[in-house]
């Protein structure tokens, strides 16, 4: 079966001498972003007959040329069609093992989903099933993580593989890619978050989270409070760990067994914040995460932190009258700030 075509990021500029039709012009442009571009990007993708073989392109600019305001939708469509062709002529082709392969390195020298890795990118399960289909592939795999203190022990934490010893360092990286996220409301959790962790006995002397148990608690913890679960896979704690103060590319655990006094402590969290939240007063812990804390986002890295993009729905008039702040997320034990566009 083909594998799925995979966007991740769609960026259309254009240029008008006259400002007063600029408004119109953007929204004519935002419908065709809706169905008839990506409807356009689906056939070409299709008529390149690929196959089993995966294409891989980091990025693609296309220039569609000069288009009339009286036919711009069927102008633009058209420079479309006429362009994507050749331009995916370029890329890397692997083949569906290879392509899987180089996803799985990825994130084990990452912790974040791949660019190609797709929303429902489950490490564990994926790992798993590279072992019982090709044993001899994972071994190469497992050796080349052998060589890196993270990937080594994001591998083992996985049940892969035995614990190094000592503490890997990660590094504070950041891939060259948006990360986009299901949980982007735990900003709002912004104030709330110093007498969390320190309730929790999490920092350590300095006020740092550092160990496996540690971020592994943290992390948790943090995305019990948007879902309830206790067992999300990695790549999608992105948030989680900046919120921590740690580097993306630090191993946790798949899941934690907490303590029913862990489990209190986030509870009370969430009653506080509805407390406190007068718009909200009277929701339930369920609909605070279901409406505000399980909301789309997406991550990008900045010169000056992380910038934060939330998406907006119609009852985030409520997140206008939030009591606090979470323009800009920025706690002693994190490296760099979050700016949040709500």
């Amino acid at each position: 079966m083909p594998a799925p075509h995979r966007i991740g990021r769609l960026l259309i500029e254009a240029e008008t001498g006259d400002l007063d039709t600029a408004p119109a012009l953007r929204d004519r442009i935002q419908a065709l972003t809706r169905d008839a571009i990506p409807a356009a990007l689906e056939r070409a993708f299709d008529a390149l007959g690929l196959g089993d073989l995966h294409l891989r392109i980091d990025r693609l600019d296309l220039d569609l040329g000069e288009v009339r305001i009286e036919t711009l939708e069927a102008d633009i469509l058209a420079a479309l069609d006429r362009a994507i062709g050749p331009a995916l002529k370029a890329g890397k082709r692997l083949a569906a093992d290879k392509a899987e392969i180089q996803t799985l390195r990825d994130y084990l020298a990452t912790g974040v989903t791949p660019a190609f890795g797709g929303s429902d990118f489950d490490p564990a399960a994926r790992l798993r099933a590279l072992q019982t289909r090709d044993p001899a592939a994972f071994a190469r795999l497992a050796r080349a993580a052998s060589r890196r203190g993270t990937a080594r022990r994001r591998l083992a934490t996985l049940g892969h593989g035995a614990m190094p010893r000592g503490e890997a360092r990660p590094r504070d990286s950041a891939p060259g890619h948006p990360l986009y996220i299901a949980n982007a409301g735990l900003v709002l959790l912004n104030p709330y978050l110093p007498a969390l962790f320190e309730r929790l006995n999490l920092p350590n002397p300095e006020g740092r989270i550092i160990g496996l148990a540690a971020a592994s608690r943290a992390v948790h913890l943090l995305q019990y409070c948007a879902t309830g679960r206790l067992d999300t896979p990695e790549p999608a704690l992105a948030l989680n760990k900046l919120l921590a103060g740690l580097p993306l590319d630090t191993p946790v655990a798949p899941h934690i067994a907490p303590s029913q006094a862990d489990l209190e402590t986030c509870d009370s969290l969430l009653a506080a914040m509805i407390a406190n939240w007068p718009a909200i007063r009277g929701t339930s812990a369920d609909g605070l995460r279901e409406t505000f804390l399980q909301r789309e986002g997406r991550l990008d890295r900045t010169d000056t932190g992380w910038r934060l993009t939330v998406q907006r729905k119609g009852l985030d008039v409520l997140v206008d009258q939030l009591p606090w702040s979470i323009a800009v997320v920025f706690h002693r034990w994190m490296p760099a700030p979050i700016h949040t566009r709500w």
